[in-house]
């Protein structure tokens, strides 16, 4: 178990803020990392997972991260990519409006993601949060990939991390500030 009582969070949902306040991470606020007001080169990691899939404006999100970072801290994204196929299949699920249309017969995996966040999704391509990060001046960047089979198989097996961004069906992208 991970010792949480450094740990801070900021999460838009009430919900899984109370079972992160439940696993001992003390939840500074609730709403979006855009209009957090952090402290100024107080963080030595920021990590949003599954975040920036909501974030209208990726470039306000990262900067406010950013400023919030040691100098020399991490920044750590990892979110389904827009180009892979669980982004693809997202996609098309938010525009027919359901998973259960003859386009995806056949592709889905026994357990999506909830459909209702599919459609809440704005869904950003690796190489736009790449721009951007690069743009505020992160740098030194690593990248780790996985969920690399077809949706429809990727609950057979448990996958390993893999080095590199462009197979993935999630990525993790890790910069420094």
């Amino acid at each position: 178990m991970i010792d949480c009582k450094n740990i801070e969070g900021i999460e838009p949902s009430r919900d899984m803020g109370a079972i992160a306040q439940k696993r001992g991470i003390n939840v500074i606020a609730f709403g979006a990392i855009e209009d957090a007001e952090l402290e100024e080169n107080a963080y030595d990691v920021i990590y949003l997972n599954g975040s920036s899939s909501y974030m209208e404006d990726l470039t306000r999100a990262f900067d406010v991260c950013k400023k919030a970072l040691k100098p020399g801290g991490k920044f750590i994204s990892l979110d389904v990519p827009k180009e892979s196929a669980f982004g693809f299949m997202y996609l098309l699920a938010k525009a027919v409006g359901k998973f259960d249309h003859p386009f995806l017969d056949g592709v889905m995996p026994k357990l999506p993601y909830p459909f209702e966040l599919c459609c809440a999704g704005v869904w950003h391509s690796t190489e736009e949060k790449i721009d951007v990060l690069k743009q505020l001046g992160f740098s030194d960047f690593d990248f780790y990939q996985t969920l690399l089979k077809n949706p429809m198989y990727t609950n057979e097996d448990v996958e390993e991390v893999v080095s590199g961004y462009q197979s993935g069906g999630y990525v993790a992208i890790i910069a420094h500030k």
